[in-house]
């Protein structure tokens, strides 16, 4: 039997498919006895599921697990969820991660052909032999331009990290033209290696989660790592300009509360620090308000804890996504 996808889903409708298992809670009904309640998905999307009878041993299941759902689709408050009948785990055979995880919308080819040459504008030798080092290494160029940029908050998708690259890259560049008195060598290949700590941070096959190596040192810690590395093979590297390059990467999150280990403290790191931050946070809002609209009031959203906020979603901000 085909695999029904989340965003196929329609209420009052028998189902057997295949969701991976984003999460699970274990409750108690009045009478004592237990019910599990998960949440399941794919790259279309997630959708709740409440077993009340016949349950697994609940350790049996475990997040990122696949489970062979048979249940019924229903509308409650609003919201469809599956009454789930029966479920097992099942491996992945022919499945490919992309069925569960979302997949970005854009051209990697197009964003590897802009990276491309957005590296050869590099003059400085160190820096553009540093770019080099990196980008021609088909490996790391396998795994960057799969690896998402973030868990859940901004580019949570394959391909979310070289989206994201590009587009910091691109704000960069835009505001050279503006500010034409910054280090465009140095603004440039900071934006491109900001976040290459991701590809060890992050893992990913059907779901995206940490690896031990990210949740000891995260991402800025392990990039500034990477960068020494490549560096160790550069003659003569400058001290001064690794140095620079080092605070940029350091201090992009901009502040200690948001893991940064310093602050801003040059242009460039100022600057590249809000080239992320824009194109973080309009990814992130973007994503939010075409996934989570009220159930009551479709021009708004779900309340975000995250922000803090709801958010107004209008005509422009309001399409279809696979972003989440």
């Amino acid at each position: 039997m085909e695999r029904i996808s989340v965003n196929e889903l329609k209420s009052d409708t028998e189902i057997i498919s295949s969701f991976i298992l984003r999460n699970k809670q274990v409750f108690q009904k009045k009478n004592g006895e237990p019910y599990l309640r998960l949440t399941l998905g794919d790259k279309t999307g997630e959708i709740q599921g409440l077993m009340w009878d016949n349950l697994p041993k609940t350790d049996d299941i475990k997040t990122d697990d696949l489970l062979k759902i048979k249940g019924r689709v229903n509308s409650y408050q609003g919201k469809l969820q599956i009454t789930i009948q029966k479920l097992e785990k099942t491996d992945f055979g022919d499945a490919k991660p992309s069925e569960f995880m979302p997949v970005g919308t854009q051209d990697p080819n197009l964003l590897l052909f802009y990276l491309e040459k957005i590296i050869s504008s590099v003059k400085n030798k160190n820096l553009s032999d540093l770019l080099n080092l990196f980008f021609t290494q088909e490996d790391f160029i396998r795994e960057f331009s799969t690896c998402p940029a973030g868990k859940t908050l901004h580019h949570p998708f394959i391909g979310g990290l070289l989206e994201h690259t590009v587009a910091v890259a691109k704000i960069c560049e835009s505001l050279f033209f503006l500010y034409d008195f910054l280090d465009y060598d140095l603004l440039i290949t900071s934006a491109l290696l900001h976040d290459i700590g991701k590809t060890k941070e992050l893992k990913f096959s059907s779901s995206i989660s940490y690896s031990d190596e990210g949740k000891l040192l995260g991402h800025i810690v392990i990039g500034v790592e990477m960068i020494d590395d490549k560096v160790s093979l550069i003659p003569d590297f400058q001290q001064e300009l690794l140095n620079q390059l080092k605070h940029i990467i350091l201090s992009h999150h901009g502040e200690y509360e948001y893991g940064s280990p310093k602050m801003p403290m040059t242009l460039e790191a100022l600057v590249l620090h809000y080239a992320d931050n824009i194109d973080a946070k309009v990814n992130g809002f973007k994503i939010w308000m075409d996934n989570r609209p009220d159930s009551s009031d479709p021009n708004w959203t779900e309340y975000w804890p995250k922000m803090e906020r709801y958010l107004f979603r209008t005509k422009t901000s309001s399409g279809n996504t696979t972003e989440e």
